[in-house]
């Protein structure tokens, strides 16, 4: 596409125009198709992430129109995968080393707790809807203000805020129903090894 082509593309997605957005989700996802084998369920947050970044990217007047726009929309998608592979990497290097001190310093007891409180965390993470997910994204690893995140989303700060409050309690509300079902297990698997010592 050309300069003046790309320029009315910009303009049309930055004041919000339907077949511009899809225009520019199509871009993504042919981008995106080389790398989503990678991932799991972070393939939603990785496209809620390159479509932030494009947009504050466009927003800046960063884009300099020395490639096309499909070429930068590549680039950034490029970029972020390979930051989520990176720090997959990171973060389970950290795990084997928490696990390591964890094993010093607790009891069996304590390290198992440890672990299936973790496991219960990542399972909400899952669970919970993806735009809870990009919420926290947006204010804990990008470290949005609620004022911010409205402008971005077009939301007043009131309506993130509540959007927020209602995410933590539906996170709550599956802590408590997985940590629920895990006790029942564990007391039916209790009753039964006792049934057979019996």
């Amino acid at each position: 596409m050309s300069k003046r082509s790309d320029q009315r593309r910009i303009k049309a997605y930055l004041v919000g125009e339907r077949s511009a957005a899809a225009a520019v989700d199509a871009d993504i996802e042919a981008a995106f198709s080389v790398w989503k084998h990678r991932f799991g369920y972070e393939a939603d947050d990785i496209r809620s992430d390159v479509r932030y970044k494009l947009l504050l990217s466009l927003r800046r007047d960063d884009f300099k129109f020395d490639s096309s726009l499909r070429t930068y929309i590549s680039r950034i998608v490029s970029h972020t995968c390979i930051d989520y592979l990176r720090a997959s990497r990171r973060r389970d290097h950290t795990d084997i080393d928490e696990i390591s001190i964890a094993s010093s310093v607790l009891t069996a007891e304590q390290q198992l707790e440890r672990s299936q409180l973790s496991r219960i965390n990542f399972r909400v993470i899952r669970m919970i809807s993806v735009e809870c997910r990009q919420l926290w994204r947006l204010y804990l690893k990008h470290g949005l203000s609620y004022r911010q995140i409205g402008e971005l989303w077009e939301k007043t700060e009131a309506n993130v805020r509540r959007r927020m409050w209602a995410c933590r309690k539906t996170a709550r509300e599956i802590r408590e129903k997985l940590l629920a079902e895990d006790k029942r297990m564990a007391d039916s698997l209790a009753g039964k090894g006792k049934g057979t010592q019996d």
